[in-house]
């Protein structure tokens, strides 16, 4: 039996794109696959808790975790909600023993088996992302406007962290979520995206964009989902309105 582990994040205001996500994932998932899925929660009430799990099956198993975002609170502005930071501490809420995860923005609707982009191999990468179709590039416009300070060539690929596929085992030997967390720290005033910035400007040359094949995944219509925990006032999120295959490389 396969076991797959996903995060995925949510406030009370984004309990029905949760709730149609996990239906999504239920309606495609290969028999005998089971999900366990950790919800960061960011004010989700028990009723509603109640109402997600009764929404899906036994196939899914959740685990509820609060943010912990410490001093990362203060840092992300108006643009970016604190909780979207949350994600940079997936390996803290993941058993020892998990090797990957998927790490998904909770206003997606999957049209194939997870279970699929779960098992994409790595090759070498220790993160798997499609490739921002808006900002492909980290000198693009809303990219990292610092990338040259970085050591960055301008033509750099730009990830997308609406859908990631994590190494775990290469996350934490090479410390990604402090080295994170510390570029935020140090570079706040010059971020945009800013847990997004921050994994470009780390995973860059460490990540892959191998998964088109993987499936489809188109994320819910801006004007009929409240707004994205990545993106507070921004019109949807940087793979709003797109397809899978159209965040990934040009190459795919």
């Amino acid at each position: 039996m396969l076991e797959l582990h996903a995060l995925t994040l949510a406030d009370e205001r984004f309990a029905l794109p949760l709730a149609v996500f996990g239906r999504s994932v239920l309606d495609h998932l290969r028999e005998g696959a089971l999900l366990r899925l950790t919800v960061i929660d960011g004010g989700l009430t028990p009723a509603t808790r109640r109402r997600l799990l009764d929404s899906w099956d036994n196939r899914i198993t959740v685990a509820w975790h609060e943010p912990g975002l410490g001093d990362l609170a203060s840092l992300s502005g108006q643009r970016i909600p604190p909780l979207t930071l949350a994600r940079l501490r997936v390996a803290s809420l993941l058993p020892e023993d998990c090797p990957r995860v998927l790490v998904l923005d909770a206003d997606q609707l999957e049209f194939t088996d997870l279970a699929r982009l779960y098992e994409e191999p790595f090759g070498g990468a220790a993160v798997l992302a499609p490739r921002d179709v808006f900002i492909p590039t980290v000198s693009s416009p809303n990219g990292l406007a610092f990338a040259a300070e970085l050591g960055l060539a301008p033509d750099t690929p730009f990830l997308c962290g609406a859908m990631l596929v994590i190494d775990l085992r290469a996350w934490r030997a090479e410390g990604i979520e402090d080295r994170a967390i510390q570029f935020i720290h140090r570079h706040a005033h010059q971020l945009r995206t800013f847990d997004q910035d921050a994994l470009n400007a780390v995973l860059a040359g460490r990540w892959g964009a191998s998964w088109t094949r993987a499936g489809r995944s188109s994320r819910v219509p801006s004007n009929s989902r409240p707004r994205s925990p990545r993106t507070s006032t921004a019109r949807g999120g940087p793979c709003s309105g797109a397809t899978l295959g159209s965040c990934t490389s040009a190459d795919d």
